[in-house]
Formats: C-alpha cells, structure tokens, sequence
C-alpha cells in the first residue's frame, strides 16, 4: 500500500520502509528516486516499475538512478 507523503520531488509517497520521490526535470524527464527499501534490487524494481509507467502515462522520458540508504 502507497501512503502520500512531504519529501523532496514533486510527487512523493512511501511504500513499506521506502520513500519514493518523482520530480519532473529538464528536458522534459522526469527522475525517479527511491530511499530506504529493504535491498538495492527492491529499490532497483520499485524505481523502474515508477519509470515505465511514468513514461507511458506521460509520453516523456523517465530517468531512473541507483540510490543507496
């Protein structure tokens, strides 16, 4: 279950022990950021689940990145 929640980004919720954030960038992107999941592969999965749908929903480019806590 996703929970709405105050982070950096402009979209951010938590999800079990991570926090998600999505920040619309330049170049028309958007970044999909994740702290706190259980493992780095969790995070990896999470971030790039985000990503595609993201650009589906948007038709824009979504950058994912590896991020470590």
């Amino acid at each position: 279950m996703c929970e709405p929640t105050e982070a950096e980004g402009d979209h951010s919720f938590g999800t079990g022990t991570a926090l998600i954030s999505v920040s619309w960038e330049l170049a028309g992107t958007w970044a999909v950021r994740v702290e706190g999941a259980a493992s780095l592969e969790t995070a990896d999965l999470i971030v790039e689940e985000m990503a595609r749908q993201l650009g589906e929903a948007t038709g824009e480019t979504a950058l994912w990145h590896r991020v470590s806590g």
